[in-house]
């Protein structure tokens, strides 16, 4: 059985309550309270007569029993109809450990029980009860009639600065109230609690529960769809009274063209998809649109067409819409959302099927008769084409509450069945490639198959949902544990091309989250870098996150791109967040200097993301409109299986990676780790293999200046006891002079000098001071025994030198390794 809840009394609109089932019964004001007649002292309180509590603070406020959940709360301002029954109180005095206190008593508590004030806490809400709890009544200081009521032995009293009457240790205005006595008609009043339900036949179709006042007549405000006949009564009496509170109707659906719904009805299993359009200002499509982080409502597009939808099949989807069935009304569904209609508010927006507006078919005779209005089932709330956005009246879904709404151009909405060849244009299918080594390969041969057997049984949107996931790529191309740079197509040497975390920079630990808690300016814009920028920086790894999407984790950072943010796309600092990415094939574009094998758009929420600007730019923004012919649209995913590396003429480098690595060792390159740092001096290891783990710090030394490339490997094991740090990316935030960096000293010579600088550079290793014993403002390298310093170059005219590693002049070496005053390792046999 479906539920539904409408204000169907005065007394509901007044309160805003939902039902139980008690019935209250009470008297109600025979003429507006008093202030001038407030009890000035508590001997003046009479315990048989009736008062109203008003509040100082607020701008005056009287508390009232909520009869849907005996909540005691405040309200505004004070009626004298039927309704004042719930901000009646009795006050009776109680004698305790030889004090007076008072209780307060509900006037309008339901037959055989008395409804009371009860104990609360310090921010806790009234709710009356059975049990009474005692309260010292006091004047405060320097008021003749305003008064202080505290619990028994607490400090925590009666408070109404919020609309929830709440308990509080507070002695403000917003805890001061006055005891106005009141006189009360004659007439008793109850209000009930009622349900209602609808049937079809047999079938119930509606069914709720709310509150109505004796004597008075139910249904009037009962819901309805223009398709049905206005619903019918069973047995005949809908006068609320005792024994008079369940109401049953019958409906039957209108005959010939009056009763033709204009849709078919799906189930949440099984849809029925349409376009819906309005003719306001001209055709526009009604579609769900991303305003900021929330997905609402437009109309603006015009005409509904696959150029209006810059062939892309999510934006499409977008565009389509199911009426489910429920009672005798419809929850609206958006097949790109994958969620429900929903209106509180402002601007229609999106939520799940249990939270989703019910709406009522109703018919809309504004132009040429057809169409129909869809009212939320109260008073003359029709969804309508109402709300401004950009500057632009009419562009966003909202309700338009006016006798005029039902019948206006703005809540007319025109429904088409889904056009097939519209499709087709918004999902074409791209020729299958072989695959390349080096990129992700667009729609590979093996994803032409299965899209040419999905379509074999005929072409329905279902049939294109699914035919989707293969376009979205990478299903079968993309390495899990890869590394990828992500370049756009717009090719050039000065050309921002590669997708980089390099202006974004961590704490002294390596996390994003200690860099942003400490500064929450931090620049967390991904950018947009030429080729020669920091190479690990531009390296993501594709997560797979199921139904063809992809989080995409960068190297250094560890963190996600974000979902779409319009004014370019950030890196959230959880770890856990980020954007669902799709890497999606289509035809080879006309622009040429591409390989269209290899050519990606990326997708997020609906949005494709482009290389903004050009290459005057560095952000990744949507590019809004018909640019399937912009190469900033298009991307490959470069699959890099090495680091490159530049050791200069110091024969020396530091480098740390997220990943391990390995020197070629036939390169005459030698990978370090540090084992000791004393006395001015650096004790160095070789890496076993040239195998350097993730996250560690290693020197590299070479026999020459040279570009090396170091291979990516999947794992590696830890080694023990290196005193060396690694940053992968930038890390900031250190004090002065407490790290080691490799550097150069006065005489040139190679050594780990104690820097001033508060940040050490992406991928770089480090020493911390903390490492170091008995520190020197120098460390030289200590291959295994004693060493001074490595200079670099030779001075004009001057001879090579050779050092045993003990770092002592040798004039004739023979067998051994020795170090030349060149920098150079020197093996001879």
């Amino acid at each position: 059985m479906k539920k539904s809840t409408f204000i169907l009394s005065l007394l509901l609109a007044f309160l805003g309550v939902t039902a139980t089932a008690q019935t209250y019964s009470g008297k109600a004001l025979s003429a507006a309270p008093d202030l001038t007649k407030s009890v000035t002292s508590v001997g003046q309180i009479n315990p048989d007569s009736y008062y109203v509590l008003y509040c100082k603070g607020r701008g005056g406020r009287y508390v009232m029993l909520d009869p849907s959940d005996r909540l005691l709360r405040v309200t505004g301002s004070l009626p004298t109809d039927k309704t004042s029954m719930f901000a009646l109180f009795k006050i009776e005095s109680v004698e305790e450990d030889g004090q007076t206190y008072y209780t307060f008593k509900v006037a309008s508590s339901p037959e055989g029980q008395g409804y009371y004030i009860p104990t609360v806490g310090k921010g806790g809400k009234y709710y009356a009860g059975t049990t009474a709890a005692k309260y010292s009544i006091t004047l405060k200081n320097g008021e003749k009639d305003y008064f202080i009521i505290k619990l028994k032995g607490s400090n925590v009293g009666f408070n109404c600065d919020s609309e929830t009457f709440t308990g509080w240790d507070d002695e403000g205005d917003n805890s001061q109230y006055r005891l106005v006595p009141v006189t009360l008609g004659s007439e008793t009043y109850s209000n009930y609690a009622v349900t209602y339900s609808i049937k079809v036949g047999e079938e119930v179709k509606e069914s709720g529960a709310s509150r109505a006042w004796g004597r008075e007549t139910f249904g009037s405000s009962l819901p309805c769809s223009y398709y049905y006949n206005t619903p019918t009564l069973v047995g005949g009496n809908n006068v609320v009274g005792d024994g008079n509170t369940d109401f049953v109707y019958t409906t039957t659906l209108k005959s010939g063209d009056e009763g033709t719904i204009p849709v078919t009805f799906s189930t949440a299993e099984a849809k029925k998809w349409y376009n819906v359009q309005i003719e306001n200002g001209g055709t526009r499509t009604v579609k769900a649109v991303q305003d900021g982080q929330t997905w609402q409502v437009s109309t603006e597009v015009s005409a509904l067409s696959a150029e209006a939808f810059s062939s892309n099949y999510a934006k499409f989807n977008n565009a389509v819409w199911a009426f489910v069935e429920d009672g005798l009304g419809v929850k609206v569904y958006n097949k790109g959302r994958n969620q429900y209609l929903s209106w509180t508010s402002g601007a229609a927006t999106f939520t799940n099927e249990a939270a989703a507006t019910r709406f009522y078919f109703a018919s809309n005779t504004n132009g040429q008769g057809k169409g129909f209005s869809l009212w939320t089932g109260t008073g003359n709330k029709y969804l309508n084409a109402s709300v401004k956005y950009n500057n632009v009246f009419n562009a966003r879904l909202g309700v338009w509450d006016d006798p005029n709404s039902k019948t206006d151009n703005g809540s007319r909405f025109l429904v088409m069945d889904v056009e097939m060849d519209i499709v087709r244009a918004c999902l074409p299918i791209p020729e299958a490639n072989e695959a390349n080594e080096n990129y992700v390969t667009a729609f590979v041969a093996a994803d032409k198959a299965q899209v040419d057997a999905l379509l074999a049984g005929g072409e329905t949107l279902e049939a294109y949902d699914e035919v989707s996931k293969y376009l979205n790529v990478a299903s079968a191309d993309i390495t899990e544990g890869a590394y990828y740079r992500i370049g756009n197509v717009n090719f050039g040497a000065d050309f921002n091309k590669y997708i980089s975390s390099e202006n974004i920079f961590v704490g002294t630990d390596g996390e994003l989250s200690t860099a942003y808690n400490a500064n929450n300016d931090l620049d967390r814009v991904v950018k947009r870098v030429t080729g020669d920028g920091n190479f690990a920086s531009m390296l993501w790894k594709l997560e797979k996150k199921g139904d063809g999407t992809y989080w995409v984790r960068n190297a250094n950072t560890g963190c996600n791109l974000s979902s779409y943010v319009g004014s370019g796309l950030d890196m959230p600092i959880d770890k856990n967040a980020g954007g669902y990415y799709t890497f999606k094939a289509v035809p080879a574009a006309t622009f040429s200097g591409n390989d269209g094998k290899t050519m990606l758009q990326i997708l997020v929420d609906g949005h494709r993301i482009n290389a903004y600007n050009g290459k005057n730019g560095t952000l990744i923004c949507d590019y809004e409109g018909n640019h399937d012919n912009d190469g900033g649209n298009y991307w490959q995913l470069e699959k890099v299986t090495a680091v490159p590396v530049q050791i200069s003429e110091a024969l020396y480098a530091t480098v740390s990676y997220p990943f391990p690595v390995q020197v070629d060792q036939t390169a005459g390159v030698t990978a370090y780790y540090a084992t000791h740092a004393e006395g001015g001096k650096l004790t160095l290891a070789e890496y076993a293999n040239g195998i350097i783990p993730a996250g560690q710090g290693a020197i590299l030394a070479a026999t020459e200046a040279k570009s090396v490339n170091l291979a990516i490997l999947s794992s590696a094991d830890p080694v023990e006891g290196n005193i060396l740090q690694g940053a992968a990316a930038k890390r900031i935030g250190f004090d002065a002079n407490s790290n080691y960096f490799l550097g150069m000293d006065a005489d040139s010579k190679v050594k780990f000098l104690l820097g001033e600088i508060t940040t050490v550079p992406a991928n770089k290793a480090y020493l911390p001071a903390a490492n170091v014993t008995n520190s020197r403002s120098a460390l030289a390298f200590n291959f295994g025994g004693e060493s001074t310093g490595i200079a670099t170059s030779l001075k004009d005219n001057e001879e090579v030198q050779y050092f045993d590693l003990n770092g002592r002049v040798v004039l004739y070496p023979s067998n051994g390794v020795f170090i030349t005053n060149t920098g150079k390792k020197v093996f001879i046999k």
